[in-house]
């Protein structure tokens, strides 16, 4: 998807703030399509390059969440949720 070619590129060129918001595009676009393991792996990889204190984090680890509980990974789903509820 050209979301997700865009958070490579970015993250292969050191930009990690703009990596994070395609790979966040894409996993967007990843649930959309019902491919919720890639949404998670997408989610996760906007995740690790947000900034502490980014006011998105909660709704991404939300998200990230609903991707694996839709994916039937329910333990992991409940984790990212508690994440979400820990800030």
């Amino acid at each position: 998807t050209e979301p997700e070619a865009l958070f490579l590129h970015f993250r292969a060129a050191g930009e990690g703030a703009r990596a994070g918001a395609y790979a966040l595009a894409a996993g967007k676009r990843a649930a959309n399509a019902l491919a919720f393991d890639h949404a998670a792996t997408l989610f996760r990889e906007a995740l690790a390059l947000m900034p502490a204190g980014d006011p998105l984090l909660h709704a991404v680890r939300v998200e990230l969440g609903d991707a694996l509980a839709w994916a039937g990974r329910g333990g992991d789903a409940a984790e990212a949720y508690l994440e979400a509820v820990r800030g």
